[in-house]
């Protein structure tokens, strides 16, 4: 019989680990009526409270570093958000979290070992995006030093506690079958890729996604041209793409920053093209309701900076393992019918 974990009880209860905990060893702000329903599961389960760890978190206060970059603004402090959240969270079970912002005017001096070796870091959660240093935490890890979990973009063959953030493959593939249904299921279009291009990047990923849910699902439907290019020309490979494919209904963008550069291009055209891309902006609402742009696929920014703290911080007052190597967070559909609608906070995003 497979034991019952204090995870169980928060899924059965539907709150958090940290309530759990909190109405089981008595500590804390917690309603009576919370108290009873928590304390009325752990009895049904049967729960056996692991008293190790009970005992290591009552004394021990834990310190989780969040690395993550400070560019692009937008998207990184919505991630910031989620860091916040959880740290006020955490607050009164003594969790300390430490921000290391990498390329800001402040962090670019730093040693990240010295944050770690300063700070008795307990665990760290880490973007590996743009960052030197993240082999040399990962070290930590593959040492069995330090738990660590990574999100927004995975790491590839290096050991880690879990990922949690989106899963870019199958972003591509829903990509792909917006563009078929919204080009009337027939017909033909265009990829407009970045140059940073490797079997683990992100736009690898998404483009793979896309390109064999087309192959796969739709023989009435065709990718006439896929381009590849830096930000500073990509203006005039969509338009050498216009000129190319006359034919072609749509354009998909796999980088938000160069849908960004060149949506107004589709402003100007007398045909009306089907146009998908990654990544809300605020500029983009108009856009999307006027139909310059046909849907945007957009993370959920503030879970990847809520969830990855609190999994960690579970890790750590319980000593068990996540049940799953990957977390995937949601992707947002988001068209002009519901661009004015757009709010963020953890409830609304989690796992699938």
């Amino acid at each position: 019989m497979k034991k019952v974990t204090i995870k169980d009880v928060a899924r059965e209860a539907n709150i958090s680990v940290g309530t759990v905990y909190r109405a089981i060893n008595n500590t804390g702000r917690i309603k009576d009526e919370t108290r009873d329903r928590i304390l009325e599961i752990v009895e049904r389960l049967g729960y056996k409270a692991n008293t190790v760890a009970r005992g290591l978190a009552l004394r021990k206060k834990f310190n989780i570093l969040v690395i993550m970059p400070c560019t692009p603004e937008i998207f990184w402090d919505e991630v910031r958000i989620g860091t916040k959240m959880a740290a006020e969270e955490l607050l009164e079970f003594g969790v300390k979290i430490i921000e290391f912002i990498h390329n800001d005017s402040i962090s670019k001096n730093a040693s990240i070992n010295d944050i770690i070796a300063n700070n008795d870091i307990d665990a760290i959660a880490m973007s590996i995006v743009n960052f030197n240093d993240s082999d040399l935490v990962l070290s930590y890890a593959e040492k069995n030093v330090i738990p660590i979990a990574i999100f927004d973009e995975d790491t590839i063959n290096r050991k880690r506690l879990f990922y949690y953030g989106p899963d870019y493959y199958q972003t591509g593939k829903i990509a792909a079958e917006l563009m078929y249904k919204f080009c009337n299921r027939s017909g033909e279009c265009c990829i407009i890729s970045s140059t940073n291009f490797w079997s683990g990047d992100t736009s690898y990923k998404r483009v793979q996604g896309f390109l064999e849910h087309v192959e796969n699902n739709y023989p009435d439907f065709h990718i006439v041209g896929s381009y590849r290019c830096t930000l500073a020309e990509s203006s005039s490979v969509v338009l050498k793409a216009m000129k190319d494919h006359p034919e072609a209904k749509g354009f998909y963008f796999d980088q938000y920053r160069i849908l960004l550069n060149n949506y107004k291009i589709f402003e100007k055209t007398e045909k009306d093209y089907v146009v998908i891309g990654h990544e809300y902006e605020e500029e983009y609402k108009k856009a999307l309701q006027e139909g310059t742009i046909t849907a945007i696929l957009a993370q959920e920014r503030v879970c990847q900076g809520y969830y990855p703290v609190i999994m960690l911080y579970n890790y750590l007052i319980t000593g068990e393992k996540p049940d799953r190597d990957s977390y995937y967070s949601n992707t947002n559909i988001i068209i002009g019918a519901n661009a004015d609608n757009l709010q963020h906070s953890k409830y609304g995003c989690g796992y699938e």
